[in-house]
């Protein structure tokens, strides 16, 4: 572009004509953008025709003449404001995707078209003009400011001073630029460095602070004009607007409200004398005092940045600026401004209850600040008042509200400065009352409640995910307040809590005289009211061990308080033991509670221990025939007494040992006189295996003769004809399970024909089938040997007696085991292969694909609630769908303890991992069929397989991981690459009748999936990362990516799947991709002729720019950019023509004409310079612009991406609030009709 003069503004000659516009004939070319304009807004066009005018729009913005038609038609007031607009956007195209084309005459003639811009903007021209014309003299001062620009300063300055209007351009210009400058990762600001930070800190600061601040300063360029600095020049301003009402006036309003968010952009990084010599905090509470809520909302704001900032402990930041923010006057000022937002809340006004999550956001900053700086304060600071604010504050009904004073309070309370005051000891017993009161579960409260928390939660939370995790982390914060009060005044405390809880159980019990099964359930009022004093219970008991184990641990002195704390708790505990509950739930929940106390609070009493274990030996049997809910209920709670035993054993184990007759004669009578479920009796068998285990009396050969007598029957059991019969062959695995007549019963039933299985029942024959194989299932040996491998591995040091004692036991049984485990692990897999059942007719085969699919529920995206999904898969046992859940959930639950029988095993290191050949017959059963699983029955595959190379022994590395690792990656490309492209057909061929809930359910495990299984490929290239075998071997030695990155059998497959992931449409798996390839590409810098560095620098390369040129990328196209900087710093060395990566560039569209060669050699040039220690921004900008014309949307255009819906409904929060809603992570999968929902979650010290 040549230099052009401002031009004179043309006539329209706008006629409807849809002519090409002749060259050089403005009129024309102004007629057809206003034609396109009318096309895109007018509601009567066609897609088609919208289509065709955004695309000529965006040609126009190309053409060489653009700026001076843009300049042209910005400065004709006689054009429509959109037309107007657009000429703004065809100069902004050309300042940010041109200057770099300009020589010094064009890109001057840019700049002079946005001043002149901004100096003619007047009241009658609409904001939205006026912000654009703000925006381009940005975009001018981020490439030219300080280098080919050296007045902007003097030309704002006398801009001011023109009127109201110029203030509000002037007020804009500088809040865009602070915040591109000092906030955004902007393109144009990195090519600049830090020359844009530092001319920002020039003229926004008052020369005096400076000077004061840095009296040696060299002063450089002259970049400000005048003494003031713009923080001063807002200062000075924001008065004014309250004078004689001018505020009223909503132009005056308007640029108030600039000026504060100008100052809120400048507020988190000037120095804090500036904020002190200015004054700026108190012209703050000015405005805050004004009454006019927009302008409210702004100012807390601002008074965020400034209290939110790092480092505030310096002695100039307490005395100058937190001093005078908590003095009487502005706490009473707080207090004001947060009642008016409180009154009448039950009528939700939506600007004053922004302002008050706002406003008690400050005020948890300010109470850090306090917290911090408490010792400089001074004796004017109204430390009083502020505390009563907060508690006010707690008390809120909106957990919205008090969420930032509440873990105010949990920091408060672990300050002894604050902690043992006066005002903080007035107010303790009522803080711990309401952290006790919101410990109850409200997402599980009824939907139609008209309690105001819930009614406030639905107005805060978008989703489910949402909901739970910012309960999650109020409740633990709660419990934490709790625990810190404890901790403090441990008896008082504990003695109230366990008072209030006592109370309540023993209400409770006696409404228990009422109580129905058929009406049971696990969320009913009576179970979350004692839910939620358990975990009161709970947090005072960890106050109460960190009492003493901290304070309260001197042996003599705290020795009285010692004992009588230990004595109130194991009376409470003996108590409760007492007490009798017919709701299964609420015994289960009371019986982990008593074995907590006694394992961690009371360890040196072990005759509650005793107790306990009496208690739960005798835990009555009930009819399990009753109502479904409440049926699987009374099963949990055996699952759980099973449990809750092993805990017992794992710390009492010496103590209980003394009375193995005694319990194992008392186990025996149970087993023989009740009729118990095999779970339970496995329970008492595994106990008093633990107990022999873990006896330190009883002599080592003893020992090894019992332990070995108890698991020979596993042995006999795993080494059975009929079980090694069954293993042979696919078809006789389906006869072994009683799975061969299925396809008959099928087809005999018609279950092809029903739609809805959930409403079919089941005949009598069908209801026999499904009863032989459970019956069938239970046979298998899975259950003893996971039990007695728990027994003998959980909470054992390696290395230890009874770790020897466990290899010792285990080396005979391992052999025995492992080939008939090996083959039910790939049968169980294999069942699920649909090609296994290619021989049955085509209906049929879709039979068997419908009973392999799984139901279940997840949360954020199920529109059922969670209680409806399980009462729905309860009330089904007995249909086709509960007959479906029986076949594919004993085939998981076969598929899920091998895994975990394989996990035991791994935890024997050598005796495992050094067996010969079995890498290769191991990978077989644990891949092979993998591929046909669901995406997350492969999760949990994964998950087992983590461990599995996690564990590994670094000298068995070479032997072992080899082939398993190669194996695992191979069949996770293979299952998320078919996974996604299935994701991306079905996305394209959506129909309106799909049923898009399964769709999200699918896809949202696919992305966990995806997720983990890059994590795991990610931390296997880790440097940092060992591994978990303990063996004393140097660092180097002993690395995983050391070892990883010198085995090409491992390195190939691994390198394949990362690559492949950065074209996955998921952003957290694209972005772990691309920081895996980041730590791998330096090791590869040369030779040229390594295969690794040819594939990073060719395939990768390509792959990375493929999805940089895609729209769903934009999120992270900067993380993109920075791999393809470093690809091209790896590929620089030697002769350009040898660049791989240089070719690859070369080869792009709009790079490969001999025009750009130069273009491409540059930016290589560029970027090889800016390979040194934090140069990676620079790099990143010179990709960024190399490749502007490729990328197929510009991060600064990602608004005009079209988002999900759900996505643009979000509610705008602060970073606070986003805070205390993060671990949205894991979307809440549970399967559902399949027992042991909880598949193998504990597998891996998960309870």
């Amino acid at each position: 572009m040549s230099a052009f003069p401002p031009a004179a503004p043309p006539t329209s000659t706008s006629n409807g004509n849809s002519g090409t516009a002749a060259p050089g004939d403005p009129s024309n070319t102004f007629s057809l953008i206003l034609q396109a304009l009318s096309a895109i807004y007018d509601p009567r066009s066609t897609n088609e025709t919208r289509r065709s005018a955004s695309e000529w729009l965006e040609t126009a913005k190309r053409d060489p003449d653009a700026p001076a038609h843009g300049f042209a038609l910005a400065q004709d007031r006689s054009q429509p404001p959109a037309l107007r607009y657009f000429g703004l956007t065809m100069l902004e195209h050309s300042i940010k995707y041109r200057w770099h084309y300009e020589d010094e005459n064009g890109t001057r003639a840019l700049q002079q078209c946005a001043v002149q811009l901004a100096e003619g903007v007047s009241a009658e021209d609409p904001s939205f003009f006026r912000n654009k014309a703000a925006q381009l003299w940005v975009e001018v001062a981020k490439r030219a400011w300080g280098d080919t620009w050296m007045d902007m300063d003097e030309l704002l300055v006398r801009l001011w001073g023109k009127s109201v209007i110029h203030q509000g351009v002037v007020l804009s210009i500088l809040e865009t630029l602070c915040e591109d400058v000092f906030s955004k990762d902007d393109t144009a600001v990195e090519m600049r460095g830090g020359e844009l930070s530092h001319a920002c800190v020039e003229i926004i600061t008052p020369a005096e602070a400076l000077a004061r601040q840095y009296p040696t300063r060299a002063v450089g360029n002259q970049l400000r004009f005048g003494e003031d600095g713009w923080l001063k020049r807002i200062c000075d301003l924001l008065p004014t607007f309250f004078e004689q009402d001018r505020i009223k006036d909503e132009q005056i309003l308007a640029c108030a409200v600039k000026a504060v968010n100008t100052m809120r952009s400048t507020l988190s990084w000037v120095i804090p004398r500036a904020i002190a010599m200015t004054g700026c905090v108190g012209y703050l509470c000015t405005s805050l005092s004004s009454g006019v809520i927009e302008l409210q909302i702004s100012t807390v704001e601002a008074l965020q940045a400034i209290f939110a900032r790092s480092h505030i402990e310096s002695d100039e930041f307490a005395e100058e600026i937190i001093g005078p923010m908590l003095t009487g006057p502005r706490a009473d000022l707080l207090r004001k401004v947060y009642v008016w937002t409180t009154e009448q809340m039950s009528d939700l006004d939506e600007q004053k209850y922004a302002l008050c999550k706002k406003i008690t956001e400050l005020l948890s900053y300010l109470g850090t600040c306090l917290e911090r700086s408490f010792s400089r304060l001074g004796p004017n600071a109204a430390i009083a008042e502020f505390l009563s604010l907060i508690f006010d504050v707690l008390q809120n009904p909106s957990l919205m509200v008090s969420i930032p004073v509440l873990h105010l309070w949990s920091k408060i309370l672990k300050s002894p400065s604050f902690r043992d005051s006066n005002e903080v000891r007035g107010m303790i017993g009522n803080i711990l009352e309401i952290c006790s009161e919101r410990l109850v579960r409200y997402e599980f409260l009824p939907e139609n409640t008209d309690n105001l928390t819930v009614l406030f939660l639905k107005e805060d939370m978008d989703t489910l995910p949402e909901q739970h995790a910012f309960l999650g982390n109020y409740r633990r914060y709660c419990t934490d307040v709790i625990e810190q009060i404890v901790r403090s005044t441990p008896l008082d405390a504990s003695r109230h809590i366990l008072s209030q809880a006592a109370s309540l159980f023993t209400s409770i019990q006696a409404e228990q005289a009422k109580f129905d099964p058929n009406t049971f359930s696990k969320n009913s009022p009576d179970n979350l009211r004692i839910e939620a004093q358990i975990s009161v219970v709970d947090a005072a008991m960890k106050g109460f061990i960190k009492w003493r184990n901290g304070k309260g641990a001197d042996p003599v002195e705290n020795e009285n308080d010692r004992n009588g704390m230990q004595d109130l708790y194991e009376e409470w505990c003996r108590t409760l033991l007492t007490l009798k509950f017919q709701d299964p739930e609420i015994t289960k929940r009371l019986n982990t509670l008593c074995v907590t106390i006694s394992t961690k609070a009371l360890p040196t009493r072990p005759g509650l221990a005793v107790a306990v274990l009496d208690h739960l030996f005798n835990l009555e049997t009930r009819d399990i025939s009753a109502p479904h809910q409440y049926s699987e209920a009374m099963q949990s709670l055996e699952s759980s007494s099973a449990t809750e035993m092993q805990r017992l054993a794992f710390v009492f184990s010496d103590h209980f040992f003394t009375l193995y007759d005694d319990l194992e004669r008392k186990a025996n009578h149970i087993m023989a006189n009740q009729q118990l479920s095999d779970r339970r009796m496995q329970a008492f068998r595994t106990l008093l295996f633990m107990l022999i285990h873990r006896a330190k009396t009883l002599d080592e050969n003893t020992k090894q003769q019992k332990l070995e007598s108890i698991i020979e029957p596993v042995k006999a059991a795993w080494t059975n004809p009929t079980l090694t019969e069954g293993l042979s062959s696919f078809g006789s695995f389906c006869e072994m399970l009683a799975f061969g007549s299925l396809p008959d019963y099928f087809q005999s039933r018609g279950f092809r024909q029903v739609e809805d299985w959930s409403a079919k029942e089941l005949d009598e024959e069908g209801k026999a089938i499904q009863q032989n194989i459970n019956s069938r299932f239970q046979g298998l040996p899975l259950r003893s040997t996971k039990s007695f491998l728990t027994a003998s591995t959980e909470k054992i040091e390696d290395g230890s007696p009874e770790h020897e004692m466990t290899c010792l036991i285990w080396s005979r049984a391992i052999p025995v085991i492992l080939p008939n485990l090996l083959k039910l692990v790939g049968q169980s897999q294999a069942f699920n292969d649909l090609t296994n059942w290619s021989q049955l007719p085509e209906e049929m085969q879709a039979v068997i694909k419908r009973v392999l699919t799984d139901r279940f529920w997840q949360s954020g995206i199920s529109t059922e609630s969670r209680e409806t999904f399980f009462a729905k898969v309860s009330s089904s046992k007995t249909t086709y769908e509960g007959f479906a859940s029986t076949i594919r959930g004993t085939v998981r639950q076969i598929r899920e303890s091998c895994y975990w029988i394989i996990y035991g095993f791994i935890r024997l290191k050598d005796l495992f991992y050094g067996i010969p050949e079995l890498p290769g017959p191991l990978s077989d059963a644990l891949f092979s069929n993998a591929h046909a699983l669901s995406s997350h029955h492969v999760s949990v595959l994964l998950n087992m397989s983590m461990q599995l190379i996690e564990y590994c022994p670094v000298h068995l590395r070479p032997h072992f991981l080899p082939k398993v690792v190669s194996s695992l990656f191979a069949v996770l490309d293979r299952k998320i690459g078919s996974e996604w492209e299935q994701v991306t057909k079905r996305v394209s061929e959506q129909r309106a009748d799909d049923n898009l809930a399964d769709e999200m359910k699918d896809e949202s495990i696919l992305r966990q999936l995806t997720f983990n299984a890059i994590s795991l490929a990610a931390s296997l290239l880790d440097p940092q990362r060992n591994g978990k075998d303990s063996s004393k071997q140097s660092a180097e030695s002993t690395n995983l990516a050391t070892f990883v990155l010198s085995s090409p059998q491992i390195l190939e497959p691994l390198l394949l799947f990362i690559t492949h992931t950065l074209r996955v449409r998921d952003t957290r798996s694209c972005n772990l991709a691309i920081r895996a390839l980041r730590n791998v590409a330096p090791r590869f810098r040369t030779p040229a002729s390594d295969p690794v560095h040819v594939f990073l620098a060719d395939e990768v390369l390509k792959a990375a720019i493929t999805s940089f040129n895609e729209p769903y990328f934009v999120d992270v196209q900067k993380d993109l950019a920075m791999l393809i900087a470093q690809i091209i710093q790896i590929d620089s060395d030697g002769q350009p023509e040898q660049q791989i990566s240089r070719q690859v560039l070369l080869s792009l569209p709009g790079l490969s004409d001999p025009h750009a060669r130069s273009r491409v050699d540059d930016a290589v040039a560029n970027i090889r310079a800016a390979s040194g220690q934090g140069m990676d921004r620079k790099a990143r900008a010179c990709v960024l612009t190399l490749l502007e014309g490729v990328r197929g949307v510009s991060i600064h255009e990602m608004g005009k991406v079209e988002r999900p819906a759900f996505e643009s409904q979000k509610k705008p929060r602060s970073k606070l609030a986003e805070m205390y809603m993060s671990g949205v992570e894991n979307q809440g999968i549970v399967r559902g009709g399949e027992a042991n929902l909880a598949g193998v979650a504990s597998m891996f010290g998960e309870n």
